[in-house]
């Protein structure tokens, strides 16, 4: 999140549908794109940029 508008809100709405779909809560949903590499926090970022992932 943070490093493109467009994805941000792609992550946004598709959290929506998916806690409706699913009928979980939103955070679930979004933690469940997480953990499926579908969004990527800020700081995440960052460190793959400066190489500090490994």
């Amino acid at each position: 999140m943070g490093t493109d508008f467009e994805q941000d809100l792609w992550a946004e709405v598709m959290s929506y549908e998916l806690a409706d779909l699913f009928d979980v809560s939103r955070a679930a949903a979004r933690i469940r794109l997480k953990n499926l590499g579908f969004i990527k926090d800020e700081r995440e970022s960052m460190q793959y940029s400066l190489g500090l992932d490994s």
